[in-house]
């Protein structure tokens, strides 16, 4: 249960950062930039399943194992370390 519950707290945390983010930085980074290629509609789908899955991985990659040790330290290095591998994952393969 207690994962389930780490899940729906990770997700919810997740998406409402990453919805400032969005927003804030990269829309109007984007928009000035590269405007005209960007979509005018959003694909909910895709962004759906990134999003199932890419908290899987916090969850399972972050914070169970720093669950398991009892560690913040533990938490924010393998948060970095997993998010480091997600950025160089779109920036070398873009």
């Amino acid at each position: 249960m207690i994962h389930v519950l780490l899940y729906i707290v990770t997700a919810i945390v997740f998406l409402a950062l990453d919805v400032v983010m969005l927003k804030k930085v990269m829309y109007p980074l984007f928009s000035s930039n590269i405007g005209p290629m960007m979509l005018e509609d959003l694909r909910m789908g895709p962004a759906a399943v990134f999003y199932l899955f890419y908290v899987v991985g916090v969850v399972w990659f972050v914070s169970i194992p720093a669950l398991n040790v009892g560690s913040i330290a533990q938490a924010f290095f393998a948060g970095a370390v997993l998010g480091a591998l997600a950025y160089g994952t779109y920036e070398f393969t873009n």
